[in-house]
């Protein structure tokens, strides 16, 4: 039974959280590590062993579950693990050791401006309570990327629009702005024209393929080879973007491979790109019929034997690793739920489908299989078995057809 000595105590007694863990630790913690760390500060206050089973029967979780965000929560210096139990760590002695380290920045002398900036970012973007590991961090980047002072205030308030204020967010986008030559105002400034370039491209070229969605990261990254790297305006990407009409499943990987060859031709404008197709139709006017009937034919035999081995290979597989069909339908439900989801969601559930992926070659290594082996099988790479190339050319490999004329 509860002695009412024990629960009056209760009521009147309070447990001390460290404002620092509210600051610094918890804005990154889950729902359960914050559940759990808060629980972990009753117990020690009461003199009570930090105990795995304890908390999981508290939290209605698994053994194993619990021992895991532990885990979590040692990794972030929350707590130490002793041989039976665990202890709370001295958060704000460890915060103290940060701030009073030797350190390297300017000297104060130097730092005159800088405290003026510093001091603009937290009361502007942190209402005057930003935490202590950030001005660490603030003169750190203007130490390794040379930042005019309004450029470290754009790079806060790009991020703050965002609503991505976030110390790993910052430190990618500044790095991202360093990798593009920004230390000025001016060079900011020319940095946002391309990347306002690059954003409009990816635009057009998403509402070309009638795409509802946004370009992810990854297609992005095309988008930018073919505007930076090849100097292509619009109107020769539109170009290449116009072909996909004459295959299934359109892709960017598909449009990359036709700028990529076309850039490798030394291709300019939209005349040169003409012209050459114009030539490659005249040169494919010439050719017989029948010897077009029997280039077609022979390489709808190489992609349907190519088609009717991997058939088999994939029944091979299903019969000795029964749970990768189970893996490759989940894959592809995760699949189609990003065509609707948002960016943020779709970001997660790609994750995902990585990991899957991951298993899914895990489970063919393990059992023997090469990594590769349930790729789509293609005899020839450069036309991927059409006998043409992605600039409308005929493939090299048309030589290896004998016909009877």
């Amino acid at each position: 039974m509860y002695d009412s000595n024990d629960t009056l105590k209760m009521i009147y007694s309070d447990t001390d959280i460290p404002d620092i863990f509210i600051s610094e630790y918890m804005p990154s913690l889950l729902d359960n590590q914050v559940k759990v760390y808060v629980y972990c500060c009753y117990l020690a206050k009461n003199r009570k062993n930090i105990n795995e089973m304890v908390l999981a029967n508290v939290f209605k979780m698994s053994p194993q579950n619990m021992v895991d965000l532990l885990y979590t929560l040692v990794e972030s210096n929350l707590l130490t693990k002793s041989n039976t139990d665990y202890r709370l760590t001295d958060i704000k002695e460890i915060e103290l050791r940060k701030l009073y380290k030797p350190r390297t920045t300017p000297l104060a002398e130097d730092l005159g401006k800088k405290k003026d900036i510093i001091s603009s970012i937290n009361k502007r973007f942190f209402q005057g309570v930003m935490p202590i590991s950030w001005y660490t961090s603030i003169e750190t980047m203007f130490k390794l990327h040379k930042f005019d002072d309004d450029v470290m205030y754009s790079l806060f308030s790009t991020c703050f629009e965002r609503g991505k204020l976030k110390k790993a967010y910052i430190e990618e986008v500044a790095r991202n702005w360093n990798e593009n030559g920004v230390k000025t105002h001016f060079d900011l400034e020319d940095y946002y024209m391309k990347y306002k370039t690059m954003r409009e491209t990816s635009t057009k070229v998403a509402k070309k393929l009638n795409r509802q969605t946004p370009l992810t990261q990854y297609e992005e990254k095309y988008v930018e080879k073919w505007v930076k790297n090849y100097g292509f305006s619009f109107d020769i990407i539109e170009l290449a973007l116009k072909t996909t009409t004459k295959i299934n499943n359109p892709n960017l990987e598909y449009v990359h491979k036709i700028l990529t060859t076309w850039h490798k031709n030394g291709y300019k404008t939209k005349e040169e790109i003409k012209k050459a197709n114009r030539k490659y139709r005249e040169n494919k006017s010439t050719i017989p019929s029948k010897k077009k009937n029997e280039v077609k034919e022979y390489y709808e035999n190489i992609r349907n034997e190519n088609q009717l081995v991997l058939k088999t290979r994939l029944q091979e597989v299903y019969q000795k690793i029964p749970t990768y069909h189970e893996l490759e339908e989940q894959m592809t439900e995760l699949s189609i739920v990003t065509l609707s989801a948002n960016v943020s969601k779709k970001n997660e559930l790609l994750i995902q489908i990585d990991g899957i992926e991951q298993v899914l070659i895990e489970l063919l290594l393990t059992n023997g299989f090469d990594k590769n082996y349930l790729l789509k099988i293609i005899t020839c790479t450069k036309c991927r078995d059409t006998g043409v190339l992605p600039n409308g050319l005929a493939c090299s490999c048309r030589k290896n057809i004998k016909t009877n004329s």
